[in-house]
């Protein structure tokens, strides 16, 4: 009867931990296709193996995870008083994946707060439930008043330790996911692919995912990361990440970045909300910023460098003839409308003997008025150069261009702009004009200002 007792009193506890609320789904056919819907929930079981997904109507203390066109086709999680709305902005698997990777931390965030709780209320509660137990055989001994010894021989004092059985549950906790305040690892281990630190120390660490701050020569996590990394060599995340990677040589996320990615060597992710600034920067679609010698991306709003790659905007050929008398051509490439131009060409007036001609890297900010026309604001900054190299010129241009554009893929461009230039020779190798204001001398060297006009074509 003892151990019958001791059996009744422990399954209600296993079955209480064993029990999590199921996840409800509603999807709306106007915002995902049957291909979609199949991917989130496939998705959603392999993040969240433990919880129970459903098509019909929740429990009171179920999840609902409702895609409407009632929440302009974002991902409403819902449980209780707590909501949370994650924007999906199509139906692309890295779009569904995040999306996937969002409610799974959300679930399991509020699981493991939860779970703290009953490790100090469940002793206050489980010394009742003996009682219940108890009471079918006090009608077998109902009027015995001898029978306060009857809780000795149950050893009811000792059923105490019963609360303590509880344990392996709370053991369990870390291999589904933990709120580890500090964690610490030399290499990645099967008990730290399964954690999720608030603080994290390593020599190369690997986590399931990281709420707050990373330090180490290697940073690796499987699902997310929400807070900063900070790598001497490398910081990657395989699902999503929110926040700061500065490394010195490399950046990595898969999925979707939100934030800074930082790096003396390149940066890499999936799409990005923020900006990437490194040597060498590579993303899908961009909403911010690329700053780099090297960028490539689908699209971006604003990409700043050497070589800007964007895969879905075309990189066009230019030529132009200033009123100061230089021939330039070159290529124009970037973003929608911010685009960097490299070029090469000469003076077609005021050569003298040993010159070469003239190259230089030029910004432009590019603004669409209409299907035909659009104005340009560049800076163009130009090296002229010659044999003896004590006798170099720098050529600065500022211009604001008006384009017509009669087809899709050629321009006709025209403007006013304002040059400056800096040279040691005192007729400035014979390209300013005579109307050019000069400053300087010949220990100094002498700059010249004046306003000239540009145009040219883009094809």
């Amino acid at each position: 009867m003892k151990w019958a007792l001791v059996l009744l009193l422990f399954l209600p506890s296993l079955g209480m931990a064993a029990e999590l609320p199921q996840i409800a789904l509603k999807i709306d056919p106007q915002c995902a296709d049957s291909s979609a819907e199949g991917l989130l929930v496939r998705e959603l079981r392999t993040r969240l193996p433990e919880n129970t997904l459903t098509f019909g109507e929740p429990l009171e203390r179920d999840w609902r995870v409702v895609w409407s066109e009632e929440f302009e086709c974002r991902i409403l999680v819902n449980r209780e008083e707590q909501e949370s709305i994650i924007k999906v902005d199509s139906s692309e698997v890295r779009e569904i994946e995040y999306a996937a990777s969002q409610v799974a931390w959300i679930v399991t965030m509020t699981r493991d707060a939860e779970a703290a709780k009953p490790v100090e209320t469940a002793p206050p509660e489980e010394p009742p439930e003996p009682e219940a137990p108890i009471e079918p055989e006090e009608p077998i001994e109902p009027e015995e008043p001898v029978e306060p010894e009857e809780p000795v021989e149950t050893e009811e004092p000792a059923e105490p330790e019963l609360p303590v059985e509880p344990a392996p549950a709370q053991e369990s906790l870390p291999e589904e996911t933990d709120g580890i305040l500090m964690a610490a690892t030399l290499i990645p281990t099967p008990e730290s692919a399964s954690i999720v630190p608030n603080l994290a120390i390593n020599l190369i660490g690997g986590y399931r995912g990281l709420d707050g701050l990373e330090l180490g020569f290697g940073n690796m996590e499987d699902e997310f990361m929400h807070g900063a990394q900070f790598a001497l060599i490398f910081n990657s995340v395989a699902g999503t990440s929110r926040g700061l990677q500065a490394a010195f040589a490399y950046n990595h996320t898969a999925v979707y970045h939100s934030g800074l990615q930082l790096a003396f060597g390149v940066n890499h992710a999936g799409d990005v909300k923020g900006a990437q600034v490194g040597a060498v920067n590579l993303a899908d679609r961009v909403s911010g910023a690329q700053v780099g010698f090297v960028n490539v991306a689908d699209t971006a709003d604003l990409s700043l460098g050497l070589v800007s790659i964007m895969r879905e905007e075309p990189i066009y050929g230019v030529a132009w003839i200033s009123s100061s008398g230089f021939l330039l051509g070159g290529i124009q490439h970037g973003s929608k409308h911010f685009r960097t131009m490299l070029f090469l060409g000469g003076a077609a007036t005021g050569l003298e003997e040993g010159q070469v001609g003239a190259a230089g890297l030029g910004l432009s900010v590019h603004l669409p008025l209409t299907d035909w026309f659009y104005l340009d604001i560049d800076y163009l900054a130009t090296q002229v150069a010659v044999a003896d190299y004590r006798k170099q010129s720098h050529l600065s241009m500022f211009r604001l261009l008006t384009g017509f554009k009669p087809g899709e893929h050629f321009a006709i461009y025209l403007g006013p702009a304002v040059a400056g230039l800096f040279s040691g020779r005192e007729d400035g190798l014979g390209i300013p004009p005579e109307y050019a204001v000069r400053n300087g001398d010949a220990v100094n060297g002498y700059t010249w200002f004046w306003p000239e006009f540009h145009l040219g074509v883009r094809f």
